[in-house]
């Protein structure tokens, strides 16, 4: 079960890394997980950490385990060192990140640490990474597919409501 390690995924709960990577794992268009880093919202080629954490992969546990995004330096077919992973578990999929700060976007409690990393750090390249997971996380199928049949005009992002005053 999941409780055993089952979905193949560790968060390093003793790492804190800060830092940029470009290490990306080389998938083919046969990958099931091809998309992610080749999807609808372009391709993803950097990444910031603030303070993330590292993930360590169980590919006996869990055979469909796949690193993503690897920490500078590290090998893009290794089990440590992984940023960003994506597995499948039964009929379910996972889209595992080790930082936070890529996700915010700025807008939330003013009393918060906030960061821009969605679209301001990286140059944009946290954006593409996640839309390109969530929409790899809701697709139907865990096979290999492009998902080019989906485009930005398909989804609408709304902005935080306490943004524009609307509560």
């Amino acid at each position: 079960g999941v409780a055993n390690d089952g979905l193949g995924i560790t968060f390093d709960s003793q790492s804190n890394f800060s830092g940029s990577s470009t290490t990306f794992a080389p998938l083919t268009a046969t990958s099931p997980y091809y998309s992610i880093l080749h999807g609808t919202y372009g391709n993803p080629v950097q990444v910031l950490w603030s303070s993330g954490a590292t993930m360590t992969l169980n590919t006996t546990n869990n055979s469909s385990v796949k690193g993503i995004v690897y920490k500078s330096g590290s090998s893009t077919s290794g089990t440590t060192n992984v940023y960003v992973a994506a597995a499948t578990y039964q009929n379910g999929k996972i889209f595992a990140v080790g930082d936070s700060s890529i996700i915010d976007d700025g807008t939330g409690d003013t009393g918060d640490t906030l960061y821009t990393g969605y679209t301001g750090d990286a140059n944009g390249n946290h954006q593409k990474l996640l839309m390109n997971g969530m929409i790899w996380l809701i697709t139907n199928n865990t096979a290999a597919t492009n998902d080019n049949f989906l485009n930005a005009n398909h989804f609408n992002i709304a902005p935080n409501p306490a943004q524009d005053g609307q509560i």
